[in-house]
């Protein structure tokens, strides 16, 4: 055996020898066999490199500054800055997720505030760094990332567009959302009625009454899982500002892939005809709700006529003139982006 000769050291880690470090001389006398202490030294590393801890495609993103490894301020994290990264290391810049909130190791420093990449820099070096890290940032605010593989296919679309693929009908299907250039699909863990309403919304179609679809249950999707564990509100007017475990793609398969049936229809009320305009009757439309961009159209039997933007509550539409007293059926049809939606009444005419 040899003699415990340090005890209760409190280093601040800028000494240059062990023995410089503030002791107490006497805990030497408390110590024994059994606590001796032990460590694992890392090699120096060279300033810009970067790794995950543990290799692999995901977790916490570690960017060696000053020859030691310190982590990322996740405040101003964004997909292009994921992007530089995934490319850094090897994988795709495609489809790479800027994670938040997890694998935190508080004993590294967190060393840049933000990397401030546009996406088409080859390392990080290259990017705009602030090494300038604000007070705000602690221990828990460290970023992390998700990378694709290399062969990854990419697409000419924008972070947080959505779709639905695999369908009979418009107003449903497999889920299928844009990150960083790249389709993928949506796990079902914790997939809510409050999810699907925000997807449909975000689509164009009626904003609630969706309903939520599981387990692959419009076939099964190829190539990324790029969410999961959503927790939405049912405010979020897209579906990347709801709150979800950026992690929890890594635990997910193609025979979990979520799916939603939207509302392509809605009530539609018909006010009594107020007065003429035009020489016609004006009727006022309620019962979905309006957007100024909609393209509304009131359908007469089979005599289309615009209906005009008054409120998210009501539209106006002219009733075309017709021969004679009589029911007719009066469809509403909304364009809106990509989606239809339609609903239908009657309508009395009145000689």
């Amino acid at each position: 055996d040899i003699p415990i000769i340090l005890a209760d050291l409190a280093c601040t880690g800028s000494e240059e020898m062990i023995t410089d470090c503030e002791k107490n001389v006497y805990g030497i006398t408390h110590c024994y066999s059994s606590e001796v202490a032990g460590l694992q030294c890392e090699d120096l590393c060279s300033d810009g490199d970067i790794r995950i801890p543990g290799g692999g495609s995901s977790g916490r993103v570690e960017v060696c500054v000053n020859k030691t490894w310190g982590a990322i301020c996740d405040s101003l994290w964004s997909y292009t800055d994921a992007s530089v990264v995934c490319k850094q290391l090897g994988y795709s810049p495609y489809g790479a997720i800027a994670a938040r909130n997890g694998f935190i190791d508080i004993n590294i420093p967190i060393q840049i505030n933000s990397l401030n990449c546009q996406g088409f820099e080859d390392t990080i070096q290259d990017c705009n760094i602030d090494y300038d890290v604000s007070s705000e940032c602690n221990a828990n605010d460290q970023a992390g990332i998700v990378c694709q593989a290399s062969n990854i296919i990419s697409s000419d679309c924008a972070n947080g567009e959505m779709r639905l693929s695999n369908h009979l009908y418009p107003t449903e299907g497999r889920i299928e959302v844009c990150i960083n250039r790249v389709w993928g699909t949506v796990c079902d863990n914790s997939w809510s009625t409050a999810d699907a309403n925000v997807v449909c919304n975000q689509l164009g179609y009626y904003p609630s009454g969706a309903k939520p679809r599981y387990g692959a249950f419009y076939g099964q999707g190829s190539g990324p899982i790029l969410l999961s564990d959503l927790y939405c509100a049912g405010s979020e007017s897209n579906i990347l500002e709801c709150n979800r475990n950026m992690y929890g793609v890594t635990h997910c398969g193609h025979y979990e892939d979520a799916g939603v049936k939207c509302q392509g229809s809605f009530p539609v009320y018909a006010s009594p005809t107020f007065g003429n305009m035009l020489g016609s009757e004006a009727v006022f439309i309620t019962g979905p709700e309006f957007q100024p961009e909609d393209d509304i159209t009131c359908v007469f039997d089979e005599t289309e006529v615009d209906c005009t933007y008054i409120s998210e509550e009501q539209c106006v539409c002219v009733a075309p003139e017709i021969s004679s007293e009589r029911i007719v059926e009066l469809q509403l049809r909304i364009n809106r982006n990509k989606a239809v939606l339609t609903g239908a009444t009657s309508f009395r005419y009145i000689s």
